[in-house]
């Protein structure tokens, strides 16, 4: 008698937590695509950084600055909406900036040496804006795999 009591309750918490852990597994997806667009958000911030001092030269075109693109699209293999993240190359500010240096080895006839047009405050700024990112997405695939470890304890 006792046990026709327990068990509509025990299927009702199995669904309920087979559904949530479903979620779970969703959100820690989520966060971990998450920290892979600011892993690229970093990467193209450094290499625009690490190249905004070499000039062009006439055997060598000039460093334009990398931007990542997002998209969002869904994917059928995970039946979930992903995003997808693309190098491009910023072709809204002015490819390149000269500064006045006539004793520089790649300066052309008017004393002026052509750099690309990387602000390192914005670059540096975009660093920093994208590992806070990373971090909070690493947080919340954290605690989606610690509350889905507690789900599954509770089960055993």
């Amino acid at each position: 008698m006792m046990l026709k009591r327990i068990v509509p309750f025990v299927v009702l918490f199995l669904f309920f937590n087979s559904t949530l852990a479903d979620e779970l597994k969703k959100a820690a997806r989520h966060s971990s695509n998450g920290a892979v667009l600011q892993s690229k958000r970093i990467r193209a911030a450094s290499e625009n950084l690490a190249n905004s001092t070499i000039p062009a030269t006439n055997k060598k075109k000039l460093y334009v600055r990398k931007v990542v693109v997002a998209k969002n699209t869904y994917s059928k293999k995970r039946k979930m909406n992903m995003l997808t993240a693309r190098y491009t190359l910023d072709k809204k500010r002015s490819k390149y900036r000269y500064v006045y240096d006539p004793e520089h080895v790649s300066a052309n006839s008017d004393g002026y040496v052509v750099l690309p047009n990387i602000d390192s405050n914005i670059e540096k700024a975009d660093i920093s804006e994208a590992q806070i990112y990373y971090n909070a997405n690493l947080k919340v695939m954290k605690i989606s795999y610690d509350m889905l470890n507690n789900i599954t304890g509770i089960l055993k």
